[in-house]
């Protein structure tokens, strides 16, 4: 009897054991082509995500877009493994999205930051950032 209780338990380890494995192989996968978004915060004056700013994964692009009629721009940044690499400032106006290709290896740490930009001046308390994987 002893020896039946042993099969079936180490069968469940065996399905565990795989199971874990499957996981961990999709979890890995998971993090290449990312797509992460962060929006500004609201301060008087500008609405909560006034502007956002958004990395897509796959092709690597960024884009900052203003939601706002408020009068100011928005200003996005990308920092690869803690390095600035790319500045987009958005000054087009309500409704308008600038954009830039980075070319990012996939597994790097990627933080995105948003802020409000008025005459070229970051207003504080606007920011945000988020971070993820290329």
């Amino acid at each position: 009897m002893r020896t039946d209780v042993r099969r079936v338990i180490t069968g469940a380890g065996s399905v565990l054991a795989a199971a874990i494995l499957v996981t961990g192989v999709a979890g890995a996968a998971h993090g290449a082509d990312a797509n992460f978004s962060v929006g500004t915060k609201e301060q008087p004056g500008y609405i909560s995500y006034a502007g956002v700013a958004t990395f897509i994964g796959e092709g690597e692009h960024f884009r900052v877009v203003d939601n706002d009629e408020d009068g100011a721009g928005v200003r996005g940044q990308v920092f690869v493994e803690g390095t600035l690499v790319s500045t987009v400032t958005n000054t087009g106006g309500y409704g308008h999205t600038d954009s830039v290709d980075l070319n990012i290896t996939d597994d790097k740490d990627v933080t995105i930051k948003v802020c409000i930009s008025n005459n070229g001046s970051i207003v504080s308390g606007t920011c945000r950032e988020v971070a993820g994987q290329a």
